[in-house]
């Protein structure tokens, strides 16, 4: 999550529902946290957690957003097993890495998100990798 650059914005956007932001740093929480105050928001959390071993119940989020966040985490396959616990069924997953970002990662990990075990879990789940090449067909 980091300091919280979206996420003002994000929770703005969410008419019905709840944002929550995990960071493995009490630092970067409390940055987002005084954003938020700052915006008046009041539909979101903050949880200190790993995000290779989120702190949440299988199947307790409709969405998952990621901008810049795997190049950040130590494992991020580890971390997109996480996610795909943490996911409900048909949910979600929004995943944006940044060029020009110094901890961008390039199409390997999406290569390595396609092996036999992630593959396997994202069709239990029902979730379908789709780049920015196939959406913008």
């Amino acid at each position: 999550m980091g300091p919280g650059y979206f996420s003002v914005e994000v929770a703005r956007r969410i008419s019905n529902g709840h944002l929550e932001l995990p960071d493995i740093q009490k630092e970067m929480l409390e940055k987002a946290r005084c954003k938020i105050e700052k915006a008046r928001l009041h539909n979101v959390g903050f949880t200190q957690g790993d995000a290779v071993d989120l702190p949440f119940g299988e199947n307790e989020f409709d969405v998952v957003f990621l901008v810049a966040v795997l190049g950040e985490v130590s494992d991020p396959e580890a971390c997109l097993q996480s996610i795909y616990k943490v996911l409900c069924p048909l949910g979600l997953l929004s995943i944006t890495e940044q060029p020009g970002d110094p901890d961008f990662l390039l199409s390997d990990l999406w290569l390595k998100s396609r092996d036999l075990n992630s593959s396997k879990v994202m069709a239990e789940k029902g979730i379908t990798l789709r780049t920015s090449e196939s959406l913008s067909r």
